[in-house]
């Protein structure tokens, strides 16, 4: 994992940053996620209770519909009418795409 991470921060470096620049620009975490699903079969199984089991998917149920909701917001803000969106491009800040 180490060695992936390694040649995606060398081609970063090779392609979008300056020679000897103190940071590499361009790396995406969307090149990592063929590697971070390889690594979830590595992962050690583990059993947990039924509650826990209970609660761990509701969990992983619920959590989507948030994100979802503002990933909407943000492509009818940015693409589509200002106006049909929970807030205006003016509310939204451009780091977490969430209103103000």
């Amino acid at each position: 994992m180490l060695r992936y991470g390694a040649w995606v921060f060398g081609g970063a470096y090779l392609q979008a940053s300056k020679v000897g620049a103190e940071a590499v620009f361009g790396v995406q975490g969307r090149y990592f996620l063929p590697i971070a699903l390889l690594s979830a079969f590595l992962l050690p199984r583990i059993s947990l209770s039924e509650p826990a089991k209970k609660i761990l998917t509701v969990i992983v149920s619920v959590a989507p519909v948030p994100l979802l909701i503002l990933a909407g917001n943000a492509v009818l803000v940015r693409y589509y009418e200002p106006g049909l969106a929970l807030c205006t491009i003016e509310q939204i800040s451009p780091w977490n795409m969430v209103c103000r």
